[in-house]
Formats: structure tokens, sequence, C-alpha cells
């Protein structure tokens, strides 16, 4: 049986790209290097969260949660768990948690237009949030990603107005939510000792 990490499939398919190519300085043959590394870890995550999803029976709300929470967290940022197993414990756990409350709960418009005012509050105040490992270098690159974050977020919300299965409204909600935690400063405080 054949094993392969994720440093070590990464390696590979960069080996095959390089190989292509002689006039590539060492930084940009390492940046990449992480990419691809970056590439294979998340596809492994989602492969990993796709099949939890399917073994419970929830690949659709999964994906509704996944889909709202990634195009929120792309340009939000947020907190990262130390590992990637603990973040991939984490991240399944909270969506399938996000699913199974969404099931049972309908909301009234008015919870989705308060949700709506919060959420932007929260990211108005604390969106992008950077870390150690991925700063915000610049003023400019801090408010284009507040912009895409608000943009992004908004988006969700006229599509949540025009959707007409209630149920899908709550998933999509719940995976704005998550994203949008991820910025607060005392969920990263409380994350920290759990991560």
């Amino acid at each position: 049986m054949i094993s392969l990490n994720s440093k070590e499939i990464s390696y590979k398919i960069y080996e095959v790209l390089i190989s292509n190519t002689d006039n590539t300085d060492k930084y940009s043959k390492d940046k990449i290097l992480i990419g691809i590394q970056v590439m294979v870890i998340n596809i492994s995550k989602l492969i990993q969260l796709l099949i939890i999803s399917i073994l419970f029976g929830t690949l659709k709300e999964t994906l509704c949660v996944f889909f709202s929470f990634a195009l929120v967290r792309k340009s939000a940022g947020g907190i990262h768990a130390k590992t990637s197993l603990k973040c991939s414990i984490y991240t399944i756990f909270l969506m399938q948690i996000v699913v199974m409350i969404s099931k049972v709960i309908i909301l009234e418009k008015i919870t989705y237009f308060t949700i709506y005012i919060i959420i932007n509050y929260f990211v108005f105040k604390y969106a992008p949030r950077d870390t150690n490992i991925n700063p915000i270098n610049t003023g400019l690159e801090r408010r284009k990603l507040k912009i895409a974050t608000l943009r992004n977020v908004n988006l969700i919300f006229v599509c949540i107005a025009i959707l007409d299965i209630n149920i899908y409204k709550t998933f999509i909600v719940g995976g704005v939510c998550l994203a949008v935690l991820s910025i607060i400063p005392i969920c990263e405080k409380i994350n920290l000792k759990i991560l």
C-alpha cells in the first residue's frame, strides 16, 4: 500500500511543475512549493469534510455552510489552529454542529435582519483579522480586504432575502456566523485555549 503525506504529494507536484522551467529563482520556487502545500492541505481537508458529511447524510447542508464560510473567510481572515489536524477536527465539528442546529430551527425575517446588522458591525469593526502567519502589511491591503468582506457578506444576505427555501437560509447564515466568529477577539482568546 502506498502512503503519501501532504508534503510528499506537494513535492511530487512541485517537481513536475519545476522540471518544465529553468529560469525560476530560488525564492520563486519556494513560493511555488508553499502554495502547492497549502493547496494540497486544503483539498485534503475539504475531502475529509465531504466524507464526514456524506456519512452523516448532510452533504448538501454542509456545502451550504462551507461555501458561505469560505466566501467570508477568504477576505475576513481569522484565527488558525496550531496544527492542520486540529484545524480539520475543529472545522468539521463546528460545521456539523451548525448543520444540526440549522435543521431544527427556522428563523423569522426579523431574526435574519438582526443577524445581518450584528454581522456587519463585527465585520466593519474587526475584519480583516490577520495572524502571525498571514500578516496584513499595508493599510491599503487591509482596506481592500474589509471592503471585500463587507461586499461578500452583503451579497450573501441579499441572496438569503431572495432565496425561497427557508432551511438553506439558516445553513448559509450559520456559515457566515462561523467565519465572523473567527475574527472577534474574545473568540480568538477562547479558541487559543482550545486549539
